[in-house]
């Protein structure tokens, strides 16, 4: 039986990637600009690190009242743990236009499917993510898990943001787990081998 690249075979652990390239998110935000929800997604997700199942289990009572700068308090659905988040002007900016096209409902879901009026699920999520980064020409392997972890990459690379901040931020064991997880130790290493003595 041939395998279909989109099921890899049962118990193989896959790893998807940041997305590295600042023009290629350029790029993703300017082709989702006619979707509300789907831009909406995608800079909530670049800009929290959220983990796909707590992105799309946001009501829009958790979110309308927020302003840029307000801390956002959510409970983790993986860990049960409490997390706080401010929120910064692009997520605040995304969040409303959203609102904007939603029925006053706050009780109904922020992420909505469009056919169904219920959540988006995670593997539907996945694969509008692997869409978006096929249409930016991104070469890798891509799903939600990337947003949150371009949301580390960028903060390090971009900002020189501490390892020890992202590490506290992830939730992670360690600062050794937080590098390899957003790719960078990786990179460094491949770096290092390539200076020539």
């Amino acid at each position: 039986m041939a395998n279909n690249h989109n099921h890899p075979p049962k118990g193989s652990i896959i790893e998807v990637s940041p997305i590295t390239d600042l023009a290629a998110i350029g790029t993703i935000k300017k082709s989702l600009k006619e979707s509300p929800r789907d831009y909406a997604l995608f800079v909530v997700g670049i800009n929290t690190a959220f983990r796909a199942c707590d992105l799309l289990s946001l009501k829009i009572s958790e979110v309308e009242h927020l302003k840029a700068g307000d801390e956002m308090v959510l409970r983790e659905r993986k860990t049960g743990k409490k997390r706080y988040i401010n929120i910064n002007k692009a997520v605040h900016t995304a969040i409303q236009k959203l609102i904007c096209t939603l029925p006053e409902d706050g009780n109904d879901w922020l992420f909505r499917s469009e056919k169904t009026g219920q959540p988006l699920t995670v593997p539907a999520f996945c694969n509008m993510v692997k869409k978006w980064c096929r249409k930016a020409h991104l070469k890798g392997n891509y799903g939600s898990h990337s947003l949150r972890k371009t949301w580390g990459y960028q903060q390090r690379i971009l900002f020189k943001a501490p390892v020890y901040l992202l590490t506290k931020a992830y939730g992670h064991t360690s600062e050794e787990v937080t590098m390899r997880y957003i790719g960078i130790q990786t990179e460094e290493m491949k770096n290092v081998f390539m200076r020539e003595i």
